[in-house]
């Protein structure tokens, strides 16, 4: 099953390549990552099999889990940041606010995005016109 999910993304990665564009796997933060005090040890095993795989294959691998915890545990009130539903576990509007601001911070990080992408980004974000006047 593994070498299978390897041998997809690199045609994944190959194709985007062929076609000009840049490509990147993005690790999504689910509960189980984000809330109790250690990640579950099945999932650490799969994602550091990723993060192997993405370094030998050279292709960027943008983690949101970290940012996630960080945020989750930070909050100003002291108490937990809920970044999710509790009925199902997608993203609320601060995760998907939060997943925005550390996507965009990793894709200018790895130099992924041209510069004014990120700019027009922030300008969204900080409820700005993105488009130059």
């Amino acid at each position: 099953c593994v070498n299978h999910a390897h041998l997809f993304l690199g045609t994944m990665r190959d194709n985007s390549l062929a076609a000009g564009a840049r490509f990147a796997i993005t690790v999504t933060a689910m509960g189980a990552h984000v809330y109790p005090d250690e990640i579950p040890a099945g999932d650490l095993e799969r994602l550091r099999m990723l993060e192997e795989f993405t370094r030998n294959e050279s292709i960027p691998l943008l983690d949101l889990i970290p940012g996630f915890r960080r945020s989750a545990r930070n909050a100003p009130s002291g108490r937990e940041l809920p970044l999710h539903y509790a009925e199902d576990m997608h993203w609320n509007a601060a995760g998907h606010r939060l997943a925005a601001e550390e996507l965009a911070r990793l894709l200018r990080e790895r130099k992924l995005v041209p510069a004014p992408l990120v700019c027009r980004i922030g300008a969204i974000r900080q409820g700005r016109s993105p488009i130059p006047s």
